[in-house]
């Protein structure tokens, strides 16, 4: 872990100040859905901003902790997160951040528990389901509701900014707002139900739950998003059959960030390609459309691009930077 207190000749840079979390009412159908947890719990330990073509790396907040439980956030609760990420606050000299890093575990540590709680509609009906805490993952009576254990392995991550990054300035206040989407960004099941990798089920396979990950976005104080949210079915599938969904920041109608990540219901389709990734590069063509861009953890290769994306209903392609994948869009 870095350590470190920065200052600029001016006045102190302040990071820090929010988590924005977005959600909405979901009704999935049988089998399986997605839905919005009410609560979401997991440590954050450290993050810093990164400048990677001096190859630096500036913490931006630090937990005191002695074990990672000393660490845990809900990332539900923007007051709690805006409360105690506001004591281990640091300082950044002025310049150009392309990245950030999350350190989720305390250093030589390999895992940990993220506890989400919420409910979702499976099954025929359909019935509502409550996570719970009492082993037995689903309950269909609403007072079993309680925090869910999913074990995770993960211990950092590491996203390039949107936009190009992030500029701050000597001699003046800047505030750093890191935002997390957590809408549908857990997926149930009455079965198995591995996908993505965050999940657990009960030792008979007969029920599962998975979370998605949570894709963080840094963006200077001044911006107050606005949120899109469009879902995606393969070829001409109609939005019965979406298997995914992208998720944009807008600032005064201007593309800042976004996430693409899967969908589930009784009757979604998987998109053709695997369907969860922060997005990083936007580009207005200046006809209606707008070129959205993922590279690899290197920052070479395109690992997702949609170069025809229309904030309205449409039909396009995708791709993988090998393979072109036709697609619908219905926005919501």
């Amino acid at each position: 872990m870095r350590h470190g207190n920065y200052k600029l000749p001016g006045r102190l840079i302040a990071i820090l100040a929010l988590f924005s979390v977005f959600q909405s009412t979901v009704l999935a159908a049988a089998n399986q859905g997605s839905f919005t947890p009410t609560m979401v719990k997991m440590p954050i330990v450290s993050i810093e901003l990164s400048d990677s073509v001096r190859g630096l790396f500036y913490p931006i907040y630090e937990c005191e902790h002695s074990s990672t439980n000393d660490c845990v956030l809900d990332l539900t609760d923007n007051n709690e997160m805006a409360n105690k990420l506001a004591q281990g606050t640091k300082a950044l000299p002025s310049g150009n951040y392309d990245s950030i890093h999350i350190n989720f575990c305390i250093s030589g540590g390999v895992g940990y528990d993220v506890l989400i709680q919420g409910e979702v509609a499976l099954g025929a009906g359909p019935t509502t389901y409550y996570t719970t805490s009492n082993g037995k993952l689903l309950s269909t009576v609403a007072t079993d509701i309680g925090p869910l254990k999913i074990p995770m392995t993960l211990c950092s991550s590491n996203y390039t900014l949107p936009g190009g990054g992030l500029t701050l300035s000597s001699g003046s206040d800047n505030v750093v707002n890191l935002l997390v989407n957590l809408t549908m960004s857990t997926s149930a099941s009455l079965g198995t139900h591995y996908y993505p990798h965050w999940c657990t089920a009960t030792l008979d396979k007969s029920m599962s739950v998975c979370l998605q990950t949570p894709h963080f976005v840094a963006l200077n104080s001044s911006v107050n998003p606005s949120i899109e949210r469009y879902y995606l079915a393969n070829d001409a599938g109609t939005v019965d059959t979406a298997g995914g969904q992208i998720i944009l920041y807008l600032d005064n109608g201007t593309v800042i960030g976004g996430l693409a990540r899967p969908l589930f219901s009784e009757t979604s389709v998987s998109p053709m390609h695997p369907f969860e990734t922060g997005l990083q590069k936007f580009t207005d063509n200046g006809d209606s459309t707008y070129t959205l861009e993922t590279y690899d953890s290197g920052g070479g290769a395109l690992d997702f691009s949609m170069v025809d994306f229309q904030r309205a209903n449409h039909s396009a392609s995708y791709s993988d930077g090998t393979t072109s994948y036709n697609y619908t869009i219905y926005k919501q």
